[in-house]
């Protein structure tokens, strides 16, 4: 026997792959997460936009009048409608006009999935005249969701349909608004 401290390498063992294939996969699929349940940015401003001269307003509110005194873009938590109104000056006949709403915020995935339906409904009785040069008055609709909206930032887009060059949507408007603390 010799007392001589052992100096050769050990044999080296081989390891399997399947913690680099796991990270390298791993990686992408978190990013992707990421990407997809991360809040939208900063970039949301509440107010409207109007793109057709036929259009003279578009305002929101909870209660229900002709057309709001006072146009609102915020609105509590507790809010269970919020009702549109779109003023329109010698809109061409023929053209049918349509609503529909996106909601964006921050909530958990299980609640993306399993969340109310938010939805654009009739307003009730339209108050509109009808001239020579076309339809004017006020179209009133509502965003409802079956029990209070779910907090978040709300996007109406007003569409037309029907009386457009080619038959093609056109957009008329966008209003913005917020509900609940975000």
């Amino acid at each position: 026997m010799s007392n001589l401290p052992n100096t050769t390498t050990p044999k080296r063992t081989r390891r399997t792959p399947g913690r680099a294939i796991v990270l390298v996969l791993a990686l992408p699929l978190a990013a992707v997460l990421f990407v997809a349940l991360a809040p939208g940015g900063d970039d949301f401003a509440l107010g409207e936009e109007i793109y057709a001269p036929e259009i003279e307003d578009i305002a929101a509110g909870t209660g229900d009048a002709p057309f709001p005194r006072r146009d609102a873009s915020r609105f509590d938590a507790d809010t269970e409608v919020v009702r549109l109104y779109l003023r329109v000056e010698d809109l061409p006949p023929g053209r049918r006009l349509t609503a529909a709403v996106e909601r964006s915020a921050r909530s958990s995935a299980v609640f993306r999935f399993f969340g109310r339906e938010v939805r654009v409904a009739g307003g009730g009785e339209e108050r509109l005249s009808v001239s020579e040069n076309g339809v004017s008055g006020v179209v009133a609709f509502e965003v409802r969701a079956g029990g209070a909206l779910p907090a978040g930032r709300y996007t109406v887009e007003v569409r037309s349909t029907g009386g457009n060059r080619g038959g093609a949507d056109a957009v008329l408007a966008r209003k913005y608004f917020l509900v609940g603390n975000q």
